[in-house]
């Protein structure tokens, strides 16, 4: 008989290089839980878009009812405003959608023969975690612009329902317009339906003065009825005794008429404030994540804050990484429930742990758009707590 060399022996004896660490997994593995995990919080977003949806209808139509809006509309417009709706709350969706993949797991006993093969579970979460990032820059990169052009096509129905709400533009040269309805009508004046669009050339910081004003005026029927240019136009605010109004600095009016008429100051009834002004301006959700940079960058030339925008910005740069946060927090509970059984207790902790982080993240972005956080760390902290909170319970539970 042939010896076997004895370096042979050594390598037939000694321990298998696979550890607990590598065991039983495969990419094909990994493919089936990420697909699985996809396909059940897709099911799940589906399912929280469609009460969405049901909630928004009813309250949408009671706030159009009386102004002889058809129920086609109604529809229309409440299925343009989901998809934000949806956006927002997709952490949400994730950490839902993951509890109840973990739960088919354990109910087709494959998370039990996962544990048994000696599977840690920062192995076969490899797989949902790719889907998860996968889906998460999907929803910023697609789904982020698909929703802003829904959520602008609903603003624009909103006001042609709902007329007279105040518009602010701001140009890519740091000019401004306004569009202004006829001031209100009060004990002492009566409103004409006018409107007024106002274009600054120059904004100061506070918002409440513009340079080389322009006003165009026209009547409830569309028709031009002037254009005053003025020096200067300063917003003055209501007081106790008088009503808020714009002071036109050393105005010319041009009437359809031809007249040319001169007037060292000219008011213009108002009742817009500095604020009011700033918030006119294209809501964050209506700006997709490629338009937001720039318009910030104008907001920045024309003196406006842009804590809100710039808010907007961060947590669409931080979607992915909180989806993935998400998904972490859910683990611990659904790994939980293999030992103790208790499924409703699992899935109520994990939906308060979820409604916790929810509202952490909305305390985190109002201390942003305050000023008293810088909104990149107000934006991108609740991912960051998640994940630690995440992988502190797994380690507690020793299932890293």
């Amino acid at each position: 008989m042939a010896k076997v060399p004895s370096q042979a022996v050594s390598r037939l004896l000694a321990p298998s290089a696979r550890t607990a660490t590598t065991r039983g997994y495969s990419p094909i593995l990994g493919l089936y839980l990420g697909g699985m995990w996809l396909t059940t919080v897709m099911l799940t977003i589906f399912g929280l878009g469609g009460i969405i949806y049901l909630i928004d209808i009813i309250e949408l139509w009671q706030n159009v009812s009386s102004r002889n809006v058809g129920m086609g509309t109604t529809l229309l417009m409440s299925l343009a405003k989901t998809p934000d709706l949806l956006l927002q709350l997709l952490p949400f969706a994730v950490l839902i959608g993951s509890l109840v993949w973990l739960n088919q797991l354990n109910r087709r006993q494959e998370l039990v023969a996962l544990r048994a093969i000696g599977l840690p579970a920062r192995r076969f979460l490899m797989g949902p975690l790719i889907a998860c990032l996968i889906l998460g820059g999907l929803s910023v990169a697609v789904g982020n612009p698909i929703s802003a052009a829904m959520l602008k096509r609903y603003e624009n129905w909103n006001n042609s329902v709902f007329p007279g709400s105040t518009k602010g533009l701001v140009t890519a040269g740091g000019s401004i317009w306004l569009k202004q309805s006829e001031f209100p009508a009060t004990a002492t004046s009566q409103a004409s339906g006018r409107d007024y669009f106002i274009h600054g050339r120059k904004v100061s910081p506070g918002g409440d003065s513009l340079g080389q004003a322009t006003v165009f005026i026209f009547d409830v029927k569309k028709n031009f009825l002037a254009r005053i240019d003025a020096d200067q136009a300063v917003l003055m605010p209501p007081t106790a005794t008088t009503e808020g109004y714009w002071s036109l600095k050393g105005a010319i009016m041009l009437t359809p008429r031809q007249d040319i008429i001169r007037k060292p100051e000219l008011t213009l009834p108002t009742s817009l404030t500095p604020e009011e002004i700033q918030a006119s301006f294209n809501a964050p959700g209506t700006l997709n994540i490629f338009e937001l940079r720039e318009f910030i960058a104008t907001l920045e030339e024309s003196g406006f804050k842009t804590n809100r925008h710039a808010m907007a910005l961060q947590r669409l740069l931080a979607l992915p990484f909180m989806c993935m946060a998400m998904l972490l927090v859910a683990v611990p509970f659904g790994l939980r429930y293999t030992r103790v059984r208790g499924l409703g207790m699992v899935i109520v902790a994990g939906v308060v742990m979820g409604f916790a982080f929810y509202f952490f993240g909305n305390l985190m972005a109002t201390f942003g758009l305050s000023g008293r956080l810088d909104v990149r760390l107000a934006a991108w902290l609740p991912a960051a707590m998640a994940t630690l909170l995440a992988m502190a319970l797994m380690l507690q539970l020793r299932e890293e």
